[in-house]
């Protein structure tokens, strides 16, 4: 993990999680935030879901071009 901690060049925009303090001091060293096991497991614990709206049919509309690329990608013809 240090090796791969090492050669990632935008370090900054990681995040190591981590029980190991060496491997988080390691991390900090390389200017990565660093977080441990517990952190990450309780912040998994306060994400919000978001919810779809109920009741509401989504209808999207497709250009005749659109629905012939479609076929040719995976095959088959249109019913007629």
């Amino acid at each position: 993990i240090k090796r791969r901690i090492s050669s990632v060049r935008d370090a900054n925009s990681w995040t190591v999680v981590s029980s190991d303090h060496e491997v988080l001091n390691h991390a900090r060293s390389h200017r990565m935030k660093q977080m441990s096991s517990a952190q990450f497991a309780q912040s998994l614990g306060q994400t919000s879901r978001v919810e779809e709206p109920r009741g509401e049919e989504i209808h999207p509309t497709l250009s005749e071009e659109e629905i012939d690329e479609f076929y040719q990608a995976f095959g088959g013809e249109p019913d007629e």
